[in-house]
């Protein structure tokens, strides 16, 4: 036969062969890596969450003054392509504890490097706890099952609202939010910086004429004397050498003499908030002598303050009070400015304290203040009668 005619034949041979055949057995050999068809799956990945929204307050609010009241909103919503469930079920903490894989640690972290820091763990679609965050499945605007979770603090509103502790040191600080998947995919968002301001700052202690006591911290703004039976003994010196009974003459608002010898502590309205208060507050034990104990000097509903209001201000560090700003400047010009309130009598707030809490009425403004007190008959004879006092806003 001839060899053209032999090579056709072959060749047709083998088409014949091939097309008998499986088709399995065509694509499904393990040994040659081919994949069987009645094998074969369709594959949906883990892909990352990403922020769907990066951190942020409502109204773009990165200002906070630490009075222990003062909040911002912080904001952020995170997708997950594989749904909400990927990052937790409800209930889930998201930390290394409570049953959680611990590469699905999730937190929003509040700090600055060698100050203060607060760290919150997620939990995912429920009420929160102390140091938790919750990640609220918000669908308002949104569907149940879109994969986005905002960051939150209940069940209504999809944003968390944090309190600047009264006690963080001013300066900027930094939110980072971190959320991980079930699979330890993590989002890291973008930091979001805010600053801590002080709403009120205390200048210092001075006296009657507007000259610098104590400009260092601890204040010194403790009486001395040693007279059991004195009235409206005052703070820093001593009040009346010949006290009496009579309130007009002890502790009237309008006498002179206490003020010539007290010394007053100026507060300033640093926030500039317009409505600020500040509480002064020496509680309700009272002045005690550490050498000597022996009778305290009760505060609660005894402790009296006289003040006022001024515009001209004195600053921080400044030896002497700035121009017409001094106790004796407002006693002989504005005495109306005067406002004399005591412990436990309207409008203080709470009775037998041994707090006061005074509200600026400007932006831009100190406030003076002395205090009174009464010293008990009898009563031990000690120059070191004190007690410790707080301003806060």
């Amino acid at each position: 036969m001839n060899k053209k005619i032999m090579k056709v034949v072959l060749a047709i041979a083998v088409v014949f062969c091939f097309a008998a055949m499986p088709i399995s057995g065509m694509i499904g050999n393990p040994i040659t890596g081919m994949v069987r068809a009645d094998d074969a799956v369709g594959v949906v990945r883990n892909v990352p969450p990403t922020a769907h929204q990066q951190t942020t307050t409502t109204g773009g609010d990165d200002v906070v003054y630490n009075s222990g009241s003062d909040t911002l909103q912080f904001q952020a919503r995170i997708i997950d392509r594989n749904r909400e469930d990927d990052i937790g079920n409800v209930g889930d903490v998201l930390d290394s504890g409570g049953g959680v894989a611990a590469n699905r640690y999730s937190w929003l972290n509040i700090s600055r490097v060698g100050a203060n820091y607060a760290n919150y763990t997620c939990i995912v679609d429920s009420s929160p706890g102390a140091g938790q965050v919750e990640l609220f499945n918000y669908t308002t605007g949104y569907t149940a099952t879109d994969g986005i979770l905002c960051l939150s603090g209940d069940d209504s509103n999809p944003y968390f609202v944090w309190t600047c502790p009264s006690t963080w040191a001013i300066g900027y600080y930094w939110a980072n939010l971190s959320i991980a998947d079930s699979d330890g995919n993590r989002c890291n968002f973008n930091a979001f910086q805010f600053e801590c301001k002080s709403a009120i700052k205390t200048i210092g202690i001075y006296n009657y004429t507007g000259l610098a006591v104590d400009i260092a911290t601890p204040y010194f703004w403790n009486f001395t004397t040693t007279d059991p039976g004195v009235l409206n003994v005052t703070s820093g010196n001593w009040s009346y050498p010949s006290g009496t009974g009579t309130p007009a003459t002890n502790y009237d608002y309008d006498n002179a003499t206490g003020r010539l010898w007290s010394y007053w502590i100026i507060v300033n309205n640093s926030g500039g908030g317009t409505s600020q208060c500040f509480n002064i507050s020496f509680g309700a034990t009272g002045f005690t002598s550490a050498s000597k104990p022996g009778t305290p000097i009760t505060t609660g509903n005894v402790i009296r303050f006289e003040y006022y209001r001024t515009g001209n201000r004195t600053y921080e560090g400044a030896s002497t009070a700035g121009t017409n700003s001094n106790a004796s400047w407002v006693t002989a010009n504005e005495p109306s400015n005067l406002t004399y309130v005591k412990d436990g009598v309207s409008p203080d707030i709470t009775s037998n304290d041994g707090m006061y809490m005074f509200q600026f009425d400007a932006a831009v403004q100190n406030i003076w203040v002395r205090y009174m007190i009464d010293i008990p008959d009898p009563c031990r004879p000690s120059t070191e009668y004190t007690r410790a006092y707080t301003v806060t806003a």
